[in-house]
């Protein structure tokens, strides 16, 4: 079987808890997915369930415009070595946030949960760094001098 790839560039926030559930299918029964810090510094640590995993090899295509939920689903995977990472890094917004709804239609986001990697990252500000660095190939540019 060949080697299952997704693309998240671009890709950004989504639940946290879905998106606990997405890495959990890569990985085995009882690996840490996650833990969660909140304001008052409770630790939640979040493990993936008992049940049957996705094995396939996995490349990941993160970039600047991965954030939030695609950054800590990369994480998970690059943190067990369940996916290799490619591209540049991502945007570094490795939190949660809750959104309501005020009364007058406006919604409101909050961090509410700082949130570390299973090897204890935290990719706030840093980012997801991939294992293997992509870049476009910049054209160089005409020499304006004539030759001689």
């Amino acid at each position: 079987m060949g080697t299952s790839k997704i693309d998240l560039r671009d890709a950004r926030g989504r639940d946290l808890f879905e998106t606990l559930d997405s890495a959990a299918l890569f990985l085995p029964a009882g690996a840490l997915l996650a833990t969660t810090i909140d304001r008052d510094a409770h630790r939640v640590e979040y493990r993936a369930p008992d049940a049957e995993n996705i094995d396939t090899p996995l490349t990941l295509r993160i970039g600047p415009g991965t954030a939030s939920a695609a950054e800590i689903f990369a994480g998970i995977l690059q943190a067990h070595h369940r996916a290799r990472i490619i591209g540049a890094p991502s945007h570094g917004k490795c939190r949660s946030q809750t959104e309501t709804t005020l009364s007058d239609g406006r919604r409101l986001r909050f961090t509410n949960l700082r949130v570390l990697l299973p090897d204890g990252r935290d990719c706030e500000e840093t980012g997801i760094l991939p294992d293997t660095p992509r870049c476009k190939a910049v054209p160089e540019k005409a020499d304006p001098s004539p030759n001689p």
